[in-house]
């Protein structure tokens, strides 16, 4: 909205138009929301499968929150990111709150839209006439065969595996009730209501950053203790390297800053700068490896 008034300010300064106020504003932003889940939740109900699923768990203000993203595969193939909602209250941090807490707000009010929305649509053009999905679609037994991300925390762990028990108990509730669950064989079952259980590489690497940045810095504050003592506290000098290390790597790793500039040749500013120094490292993150390197070279510098 600010952007059209300004817009308007700009091409028709005297043109009069009417905005909505304040509180209309506030209602059409609801609608929104409502719209933007609703659509997630067609899109995740409809998909071919869901290829993963990840939480992850937060506290603002004293409250508990968990954030989720699905990624799913399409009938045409396609892989592609889904997030049904932003964010949700959870009433607590132990696993079964949290399990239970994805199940209550996040599916249970997927299918509560796409009900509602399938129940405008009848009335309109007569009853199974809904081409949509069906709003079962959007619950746990989905993820049997998914990958199940999130933290590396005991607590989240717990999260993912009783996560994962859900999924397969509903799994098997599903073929029990189409009668094919008597049927199938130990092997046939596992298959059925198999899920993966994944660790965030970010975390764990936060873990390692972590601790070599704790024990740097009780090095540096030991060592550098007589030039520290020059500077005031309004200076805020920290002997923490882990903000030197993040800010480097932000900015050098291959989807950083600096390699969405390239040069005329193809080859991004970050390659040119840290390729030659990271021949020995045959992985996708050897940038990212060179840009830790090179924040411990300017530290030492800067030392």
């Amino acid at each position: 909205m600010l952007n059209f008034v300004d817009a308007e300010a700009l091409l028709a300064p005297g043109l009069n138009v009417p905005f909505p106020d304040l509180t209309m504003i506030r209602k059409m932003r609801q609608e929104a929301t409502l719209l933007g889940e609703g659509v997630a939740a067609y899109r995740i109900a409809s998909a071919k499968r869901i290829v993963s699923f990840g939480f992850d768990e937060t506290t603002k203000f004293g409250d508990g929150l968990a954030s989720t993203n699905f990624q799913i595969e399409t009938a045409s193939g396609e892989i592609c990111d889904e997030v049904l909602r932003g964010a949700f209250l959870i009433p607590g941090g132990c696993a079964d709150q949290v399990a239970k807490a994805i199940e209550l707000k996040l599916f249970a009010r997927g299918r509560q839209l796409l009900d509602k929305v399938r129940s405008i649509y009848e009335s309109k053009h007569g009853d199974g006439s809904w081409p949509g999905p069906k709003p079962v679609q959007l619950s746990y037994r989905r993820l049997a065969g998914a990958l199940v991300m999130s933290d590396t925390c005991h607590a989240a762990r717990a999260a993912k595996n009783l996560i994962i028990e859900f999924a397969a108990a509903d799994v098997e509730k599903a073929l029990t009730d189409a009668g094919l669950w008597d049927g199938m064989d130990a092997t046939q079952r596992q298959v059925a209501t198999r899920a993966y259980v994944g660790d965030c590489t970010q975390h764990l690497r936060n873990i390692l950053l972590d601790a070599m940045s704790r024990a740097a810095s009780s090095l540096l504050k030991e060592e550098l203790q007589e030039s520290l003592d020059a500077f005031s506290s309004y200076e805020r000098m920290t002997t923490e390297p882990i903000g030197l290390i993040r800010a480097v790597y932000k900015e050098f790793h291959q989807e950083g800053v600096h390699s969405a500039r390239q040069h005329s040749g193809g080859v991004s500013v970050a390659q040119s700068l840290v390729l030659g120094d990271c021949r020995s490292v045959p992985c996708d993150d050897a940038l990212g490896f060179a840009a830790i390197d090179a924040a411990a070279l300017a530290l030492r510098l800067v030392i």
